[in-house]
């Protein structure tokens, strides 16, 4: 799901790209997959959000589908910069790549006219069928494009979490907001109950 100039007070909408509607809520919009995007699948339909075509404007929160929020998003939302996205770094399911990066959240100014927008343009404009044959995963693609993104846990400590690492006492950390999935269980395999109870509100 992604929220445009989401906040208390502040215009947001909801949105999610997908090419399966089913079952979603009516207050969500549906961003769906261009046919131009036949030959990509999994992780790698993320570089649609970033075409010149993607409706997006304004400020985005992105959040993979397998993540869970747990407390308010309000300071992701003040974020000003021209993209960020999170640390690899402290992600058990990572390869442990020094600086890597993990794209299950990202935040992004889209429709922009800067040297950043045109990077982010490039995500989607230059992503031929020959660089998933080349690289394993989306974020190493977002590596090579956008080498300096802002890092989430440098900007926001503590905001977010990941379950395997962090979550093994329990509940979340106190003050985290967001809880991510990358690798098994996903949301709807955890038996935790506050995964469950968070998950479905």
């Amino acid at each position: 799901p992604a929220g445009e100039s989401g906040g208390a007070g502040r215009h947001f909408r909801f949105a999610c790209l997908t090419d399966d509607p089913t079952g979603l809520r009516p207050e969500v919009e549906l961003l769906p997959v261009p046919a131009s995007a036949a030959a990509w699948h999994g992780w790698w339909l993320k570089a649609c959000l970033f075409s010149a075509g993607c409706p997006l404007r304004g400020r985005v929160l992105y959040l993979d589908l397998d993540t869970v929020i747990v407390g308010s998003l309000d300071p992701l939302l003040r974020y000003t910069g021209g993209f960020a996205t999170l640390s690899a770094s402290g992600f058990r399911a990572e390869e442990g790549v020094i600086g890597g990066y993990n794209s299950s959240v990202m935040l992004w100014q889209a429709g922009g006219r800067t040297e950043t927008s045109r990077r982010l343009r490039a995500l989607h404009d230059a992503l031929s069928t020959h660089v998933p044959r080349c690289l394993m995963r989306w974020d190493h693609w977002v590596e090579m494009v956008v080498p300096r993104a802002h890092l989430i846990q440098r900007a926001f400590p503590g905001l977010v979490a990941d379950f395997c690492t962090d979550c093994a006492g329990g509940e979340p950390p106190a003050g985290a907001a967001i809880v991510c999935f990358p690798r098994s269980p996903k949301p709807h395999q955890a038996q935790v109950e506050w995964v469950h109870r968070h998950w479905r509100e």
